[in-house]
């Protein structure tokens, strides 16, 4: 979209996209159920289990199918086959892919006189992104703070998260800790000032432009947020990757 308002000029243009996978054919192994092919699924589907709750009572203990170890804080997990055990076997194919199926931008552009502006911002959603919910001892097991402060407690037992180190086929993957990432962020600027070329031929210069410009300056919109697990377009479970960098940069262009 293009048009004018005397000295002011406006430009603004977007784009989208959007895409799925399926694995049409794939002569895998067969597997215990149907529901665990791989056939079917867009790539990186993992097998998990499926959560329907928390043990946060004895009478969710006592009203539920349970797996070995299961405790309070626990998750429940389904009984897909009906078979009156939790095991390997309830597991089911979950898109836990980390590429999003939707990728949008949005491009403005102003000139007013001797200035001019340009910003873009960028946003994907579709993407999984698995909350990171494990601590440990070692150097580099550094936990969430969303997760130490919002898991299941004796203390705390209506908590949205179970447990902290759940253990035997409660502290396998499920589907409980997959969440969709859907940001847009302010990707970049740039501000500049075109010096008059009367003015500048005056002293032998064609043209002299001054300029501010940024990337990666912030998030207009991050649904993962409230996890602190740093910036969702690299999709950490614990935040343990090294950030997208803020630049911010001055400069000028000469010609003669």
């Amino acid at each position: 979209y293009r048009k004018s308002f005397g000295d002011l000029n406006l430009n603004i243009g977007g784009n989208f996209s959007f895409n799925e996978n399926e694995i049409v054919f794939f002569d895998e192994v067969p597997q215990a159920e149907t529901y665990q092919k791989l056939e079917g699924n867009p790539f990186n589907s993992e097998l998990v289990y499926k959560a329907i709750g928390i043990y946060r009572a004895q009478a969710d203990l006592d009203s539920n199918i349970n797996y070995p170890d299961a405790t309070l804080g626990s998750l429940i997990f389904a009984d897909l086959n009906n078979d009156g055990v939790i095991d390997a076997n309830d597991r089911y194919r979950f898109n836990s892919s980390p590429f999003p199926k939707m990728q949008f931008g949005l491009s403005v552009s102003l000139n007013y006189k001797n200035f001019d502006l340009s910003m873009l911002g960028q946003g994907q959603n579709g993407a999984q992104f698995r909350l990171g919910r494990g601590f440990s001892v070692q150097p580099n097991g550094n936990g969430l703070a969303y997760v130490s402060q919002n898991s299941y407690t004796l203390e705390n037992t209506n908590a949205p998260l179970p447990r902290i180190n759940a253990r035997g086929i409660g502290g396998q993957r499920s589907d409980f800790d997959y969440h969709r990432a859907t940001w847009f962020r302010f990707k970049s600027f740039e501000l500049g000032y075109n010096f008059s070329e009367k003015l500048m031929s005056q002293i032998g210069i064609d043209g002299f432009r001054l300029y501010l410009n940024g990337e990666n300056l912030f998030m207009i919109y991050n649904n993962l947020e409230k996890f602190g697990a740093g910036d969702p377009e690299q999709l950490a479970p614990s935040g343990n990757a090294y950030p997208m960098l803020r630049n911010l940069g001055i400069g000028l262009n000469l010609s003669f």
